[in-house]
């Protein structure tokens, strides 16, 4: 919690009308004071129902800097996992992918103002990176990054409709 108070400051103007909608913190509302109705809809509430358990936590949900707080942990934790994996592995691909995806996840506001693309690309590419370990690790133990990569994919799916496409992809990799 006091990492995140630093960020507290970059965070700015919290959610707006049109950001509740993007982000699903209206349905993290619903589920928190329990008036949720799916009217049918696909969309997964993966996020939303975190977010609303927090409101829980908080014991209102007037105060929505904590879960706005929550879009930062998501990229801060792939940066970590890779890093984990590089001194693991001492792959510099690892390095190069840290790099590349910094701009697009710490310096744009979509991965801060709740869209959930970027959440499911974080999840996504972290499952391509379970696929890539495992190509060329030597350990006996291996199939564990197989097992990862499918339960990430999967995990995607749930944030949003799109991680079927990393799901797909993983089973056809794994299939060829």
């Amino acid at each position: 919690f006091i990492l995140s108070i630093p960020l507290l400051l970059y965070v700015g103007e919290i959610f707006h009308d049109w950001d509740a909608l993007a982000s699903w913190n209206r349905w993290a509302l619903e589920l928190y004071s329990n008036t949720y109705q799916p009217y049918n809809t696909a969309y997964p509430i993966l996020l939303p129902s975190i977010w609303s358990i927090f409101y829980k936590i908080q014991g209102t949900s007037d105060i929505w800097w904590t879960v706005k707080l929550m879009n930062f942990y998501i990229p801060i934790m792939l940066i970590a996992i890779l890093l984990c994996i590089y001194y693991e592995t001492k792959n510099r691909t690892f390095l190069l992918i840290i790099i590349f995806s910094y701009p697009a996840l710490m310096l744009t506001s979509k991965s801060t103002n709740g869209y959930m693309d970027i959440p499911v690309m974080i999840v996504g590419l972290l499952s391509i990176v379970l696929l890539y370990l495992y190509e060329i690790s030597k350990y006996k133990k291996r199939i564990y990054y197989i097992y990862c990569a499918l339960l990430l994919a999967g995990i995607s799916c749930i944030i949003k409709q799109a991680g079927l496409i990393f799901l797909i992809f993983c089973y056809i990799y794994i299939a060829l």
